[in-house]
């Protein structure tokens, strides 16, 4: 395989999508990749989690795994598609959007809290069947769980 196939294959396995390629005079390889460009897959799971597009404010809270470290970001963001364009760039790894529930900065910096033995560095933390219990539970009743991370944090 070429310099310049290599390339490709590695952007393609990032999820970047190529606007141009060319071979400079000196044989360097110059990749011009599209700005603000989100894999399909991470996009097509936002549209099912019906987030608002690019420049809607809701004011979130994300779980985000990541495909093969199987770390968990748990994230906050009030324009999540836009978060996840620049997630995506400076995330070596495929990532898959677990859940989204409405919540504010209290509401992850409470998650944070509860999850931080099993805080790998900074928002990510391990996939251990603790930290996955808490996403499901999240996802099965949300408004319970929030009203439990309310009185959690002003109780």
């Amino acid at each position: 395989m070429s310099r310049p196939q290599e390339i490709i294959q590695a952007c393609d396995e990032f999820g970047l999508r190529i606007e141009d390629v060319q071979i400079l005079d000196n044989g360097a390889v110059s990749v011009k990749v599209k700005d603000g460009y989100m894999p399909d897959d991470l996009s097509d799971q936002m549209d099912a989690l019906r987030i608002p597009p690019v420049g809607q404010k809701r004011q979130c809270v994300y779980f985000l795994k990541g495909l093969t470290t199987g770390n968990i970001k748990i994230g906050y963001s009030h324009d999540l598609r836009n978060r996840m364009v620049s997630i995506r760039t400076s995330c070596a790894e495929r990532l898959q959007l677990l859940l989204v529930l409405d919540g504010d900065q209290s509401t992850e910096a409470a998650i944070h809290r509860i999850l931080r033995p099993w805080r790998q560095r900074g928002e990510w933390f391990s996939d251990s069947e603790d930290v996955l219990h808490l996403i499901e539970r999240c996802r099965q009743t949300p408004d319970q769980f929030i009203q439990y991370m309310d009185e959690t944090r002003h109780g």
